[in-house]
């Protein structure tokens, strides 16, 4: 019996000015129709069929988005769905041990498969194999780890890859309900007491299972590699076998802007583009427009979104230190400003204006006397630009 669990959290910082809060990456369509928690959802749905025997699956996400995902899954024919609503935000390692502690509450042992939302994986078939394999493995044993290594720095990266005898980390998950709950009861007792109480002191509205918060708040937050997955491996006698199943679906993890110009159709010199948008002399750059035209001129190995309050433009090899920059508005705004203008890098030749407001506080869009300009482009690239020809809402340049 196999239980499927989406992770759909997530604070909408690594898609900026695309995601928000309100609406993180995963409740977004950035490379297609559906949304990544869509696609997640159909890579999924029976999959339980055959000798697998699959039960309904378990999304968890927090009480702001609950609504979003349950229309979400719904628009996509996948019934039956429990959603759990983390109260509070306490990482992957408490999240999975509540979706592993219901089955068990309930009277059931099944296999648990864990994946977040904003994975892709451009060959189902072998996304499929894949978890059969990693199913029995969980049943009868699988590769033994020898080590795990979280996030190793670039130079040891280059060295496991070239040896050719390491596997890549997805970050999915394949265990026991029963094995994973003792896991952690013997590694994280103090997490496994705090998810346990939160569970037993839940309540069912519908399809949504209520956890308690206050257990929670006393909860650890911590990871399923940090605090599981990776001590397994130096901590035999704790009798929890480890193991791995090699997997190549065609597997990106959705993370930043420029793995999502990866998965995205290319079409010309390399360049990713969306909605209205006139490229010239353009080589290997994303240019994601939203309501309003995008051009870009001589432009290489850049990234430029548009939305409604905001324009992100940035070095494709940058992506990365968006998130950075969400934290800076949040931490430079304040009740009487709304619109901050942030400067990625200073330049010389007017391009574009990068405006944000606060996703909170919905309102009509208009340029203040007080906002500053700040230009991106490289030397001698052209400008990318469009003003309005008459005033009275967005001015840009």
């Amino acid at each position: 019996m196999l239980t499927t669990v989406i992770f759909s959290g997530g604070s909408g910082t690594r898609l900026w000015p695309s995601s928000r809060e309100s609406r993180p990456k995963q409740l977004l369509a950035p490379t297609g129709q559906h949304t990544m928690l869509q696609e997640t959802a159909r890579h999924l749905n029976g999959f339980g069929g055959g000798n697998l025997g699959g039960t309904p699956t378990i999304v968890v996400c927090n009480h702001e988005h609950r609504l979003m995902v349950a229309e979400q899954l719904r628009a996509t024919g996948v019934e039956g769905v429990r959603i759990a609503l983390e109260p509070i935000d306490r990482n992957t390692a408490p999240a999975l041990t509540l979706t592993a502690c219901l089955p068990v509450r309930d009277g059931r042992a099944p296999t648990v498969l864990v994946m977040s939302a904003d994975h892709v994986f451009t060959d189902s078939d072998a996304f499929h194999a894949a978890v059969s394999l990693g199913h029995d493995a969980a049943r009868s044993g699988a590769l033994e780890i020898a080590a795990f290594v979280e996030k190793p720095d670039s130079e040891r990266a280059r060295k496991y890859v070239s040896l050719g005898q390491y596997l890549w980390n997805s970050g999915l998950h394949t265990m026991r309900a029963t094995v994973w709950v003792e896991a952690l009861a013997a590694l994280q007792p103090g997490m496994s007491a705090a998810c346990r109480d939160a569970l037993e002191h839940s309540s069912v509205d519908a399809d949504f299972v209520r956890v308690d918060s206050a257990p929670l708040a006393s909860c650890p937050s911590d990871s399923t590699d940090d605090e599981v997955i990776e001590k397994l491996s130096r901590q035999a006698t704790a009798g929890i076998p480890g193991g791995g199943v090699p997997m190549s679906a065609g597997w990106p993890d959705v993370g930043a802007w420029d793995t999502t110009s990866e998965v995205m159709s290319k079409g010309a010199h390399g360049n990713t583009t969306h909605t209205d948008t006139i490229l010239d002399g353009c080589e290997d750059s994303l240019l994601y427009g939203g309501k309003r035209l995008v051009a870009g001129f001589g432009l290489k190995d850049v990234i430029a979104v548009e939305t409604l309050d905001a324009v992100l433009g940035a070095d494709k090899s940058r992506t990365h230190v968006v998130k950075g920059i969400v934290t800076r508005i949040k931490a430079e705004a304040s009740p009487t400003r709304t619109t901050r203008s942030t400067a990625l890098d200073a330049g010389t030749t007017p391009s574009i204006s990068v405006t944000a407001s606060r996703p909170s506080a919905p309102r009509p869009i208009r340029t203040p006397s007080s906002t500053h300009r700040c230009t991106t482009n490289p030397p001698n690239t052209g400008s990318l630009s469009r003003a309005r020809p008459k005033p009275p809402t967005v001015t840009e340049c």
